[in-house]
């Protein structure tokens, strides 16, 4: 149906605003290795550079009295709009967090995957095919029940995987990760972090932000933070405590950092009283936080961030819930009740930013999220052009690969009630141009404005309409006039 008939056919207003914004479980995505006797819970979500599918290692749940009955041991990909499931992989026990190395057209090269029980690293192919498997430095003198491994992060170049690792082994393995080298898919390097565990993340090369747990001498309390470890000189490493000084007996964690394009960190901290979200500067200095309260579990895990760094959402294993943080105002603009034995673990965003998949390791399945609180359409239009100029339009928050269309009127920017809807223009106005939105929820249109004196003066409006993959047409939110 053309835009311009849902326009006007429509019976219901769709615009709103950050504040009145509210998150929805849109669907799930099932899980499986086909094997009915291992159990199919995730743990970690990684995208495929495409940006459609997602990579998910199945742990399993642990039992330490029998590691292999409940331990899993695969990994599947899925595709996160049609939720097929595309392949599944074969890698050892109880595999945590994948981490995807790139090749030089930017497409998936192979797929590591952190396998915890078994303290090794998966590799494979982007079809999930095994390549090949490798053992992490001993920790404490043995393999087994100690290394750990967690998270993991590629160089820039795709060269080098490192590797953190729980449990007190404050290690970081370095795997070549280059198939023209020879000693491709080996440890070719360790060093300490500290404390060291969870997902790490590039600060700018070559700096490393670690998730840092801390305990007292006698183990009756700890801290939590990040280090900064400059990963081509291991010894340049600083640590940042960043929870509040705890009560006795009372243990802080942390096991995700996100560091922002201006440079600061963002760092989700658990068992304080109440599990608390940081930002801080990278030298440790916390320049904002926002108190979870009663509103969800202490064990904070997850934590990812919009395309667009606006909205951070955080998972809570043991409340159930995700958490929607505006980055704007540093304030809680959502909370989600996922179910009281879900323990959503990991997520990550779809990249227009329109979707948050949310892996629920008490389930076997993906929460997927709509509704992303302030994920209204974005029109950008200059307020003055020459004549003779060119007038460059783009669009932000439209759905990758969703139909999109830019209306104009020259008689001003209303409001105008059209079948439901808050046209923010004057009739008559007329669509210009159209397309679809591109994968990172983007969309552009230039103008040549006529040179012609008649020109001069003139004042057109536009506004910008969508058609969502849930069949929702969204204005954007504001008339944008442009003066020749």
């Amino acid at each position: 149906m053309p835009l311009r008939s849902l326009l006007v056919s429509a019976s219901v207003v769709v615009l709103s605003t950050l504040s009145l914004s509210a998150q929805s479980l849109e669907r799930v995505i099932p899980l499986t290795d086909n094997d009915p006797s291992s159990m199919d819970h995730p743990f970690g979500i990684t995208l495929d550079p495409s940006g459609t599918s997602a990579y998910v290692p199945l742990c399993g749940l642990p039992a330490f009295s029998n590691f292999a009955a409940s331990n899993n041991d695969n990994i599947v990909k899925v595709d996160l709009w049609t939720g097929a499931q595309l392949a599944v992989g074969q890698t050892e026990l109880f595999p945590e967090d994948a981490c995807v190395v790139k090749d030089a057209t930017g497409q998936a090269r192979h797929v590591y995957v952190s396998n915890s029980t078994s303290g090794t690293i998966s590799c494979l192919t982007p079809g999930l095919a095994p390549v090949a498997t490798i053992t992490l430095t001993p920790c404490w003198g043995s393999v087994f029940f100690s290394v750990f491994p967690f998270g993991m992060v590629a160089s820039p170049d795709g060269n080098r995987i490192y590797v953190t690792t729980a449990g007190g082994c404050g290690t970081i393995d370095v795997i070549d990760s280059d198939p023209a080298s020879p000693t491709f898919n080996t440890v070719v390097q360790s060093f300490t972090v500290q404390d060291c565990g969870g997902r790490p993340e590039w600060l700018a090369w070559p700096n490393l932000l670690v998730p840092i747990t801390t305990y007292d001498a006698n183990y009756t309390t700890s801290r939590a933070g990040f280090s900064v470890v400059d990963v081509t000189n291991p010894a340049n490493q600083q640590a940042h405590l960043v929870s509040s000084i705890p009560f006795p007996f009372q243990y802080h964690f942390a096991t995700e950092v996100h560091a922002l394009s201006n440079g600061r960190v963002l760092v989700t901290i658990g068992g304080e009283v109440y599990p608390t979200f940081y930002e801080c500067l990278s030298n440790g200095t916390v320049t904002r936080s926002v108190s979870l309260n009663t509103l969800t579990g202490i064990n904070l895990h997850g934590l990812a961030v919009d395309p667009e760094e606006r909205i951070a959402v955080l998972t809570s294993i043991s409340g159930s819930d995700t958490i929607w943080v505006d980055l704007a105002t540093f304030t809680v603009v959502g909370v989600f009740d996922h179910g009281g034995i879900s323990k959503p673990n990991d997520v990550v965003f779809a990249p227009d930013g329109s979707r948050a998949f949310v892996t629920m390791q008490g389930l076997t399945q993906i929460d997927v999220m709509a509704q992303i609180p302030g994920y209204t359409l974005a029109l950008d239009v200059p307020t003055t052009v020459a004549t003779g100029g060119v007038l460059n339009i783009g669009l932000r928050r439209c759905e990758s690969g969703r139909p999109w269309a830019l209306w104009a009127s020259l008689s001003g920017s209303g409001p105008l009630n059209v079948g439901g809807y808050n046209v923010l223009l004057t009739a008559p106005f007329y669509e210009l141009i159209g397309g679809v939105g591109a994968q990172n929820g983007t969309a552009s249109a230039s103008f040549a404005v006529p040179a012609g004196p008649s020109f001069a003066g003139f004042n057109v409006s536009f506004q910008a309409v969508t058609l969502d993959r849930d069949g929702s047409v969204r204005l954007s939110n504001g008339a944008s006039t442009t003066t020749f």
